[in-house]
């Protein structure tokens, strides 16, 4: 990770952490989530990131993407970012291609996260907890859809799990008061036990 042979170094590294975890829990896989898909190099990424970690950690995952597959979301309000993004851009290529390039331990949901989620989140078992979590839906809106992963019960959760939140970083065009900084607020001012503990860091410098 550190020299930069993965393609997507944030995913290697919360990855690993999350496989220290499981196997300090004497687990033997867990589920890796990436809400935001797109053209699907970053779940394909950590397909094989879970696979190079399963024969060197023994640890193996189950995969799972998320995208509407017809691109962002409508706009609801400022907070979606109306001046940064639009409404069905970012749009899928083709997501059957996409899901027949996939390995036997990734899957792909095709929706709104709003009415796919509650599904996936059925299937987990205390076997296989969620242990990673990458966000990178830019919307404030769907990324609140997002984080109610972490709604799910206690046994289907790592008590300890990495979140790569893509936008959440503050610069001239993005704040905390809107796009998924906000939706991360939101989600700690609505949870009294649950956080997510936002740290800003240089992905070429873990």
């Amino acid at each position: 990770i550190r020299h930069n042979l993965f393609h997507r170094g944030q995913y290697a590294y919360c990855m690993v952490l999350a496989a220290e975890t499981a196997l300090r829990m004497g687990l033997k896989s867990v589920t890796a989530i990436e809400f935001g898909v797109w053209y699907g190099a970053g779940l394909l990424n950590m397909c094989e990131i879970a696979d190079f970690i399963e024969q060197t950690l023994g640890v193996s995952f189950r995969v799972v993407g998320f995208d509407t597959g017809q691109g962002l979301p409508d706009v609801a309000d400022y907070r979606d970012h109306p001046e940064l993004w639009a409404s069905g851009t970012l749009a899928m290529p083709n997501y059957d291609e996409l899901r027949a390039a996939l390995p036997a331990n990734a899957e792909l949901i095709i929706g709104d996260i709003a009415n796919t989620l509650d599904g996936v989140v059925a299937t987990l078992t205390r076997d296989a907890p969620v242990g990673f979590v990458a966000v990178d839906v830019d919307q404030y809106h769907s990324t609140l859809s997002s984080l109610r992963i972490f709604d799910a019960a206690p046994e289907k959760l790592l008590p300890v799990i990495p979140v790569w939140v893509d936008d959440s970083y503050l610069s001239v065009l993005q704040s905390v008061w809107a796009g998924e900084a906000l939706a991360i607020r939101d989600f700690n001012e609505r949870h009294a036990l649950r956080k997510i503990e936002q740290i800003i860091i240089r992905t070429d410098d873990f």
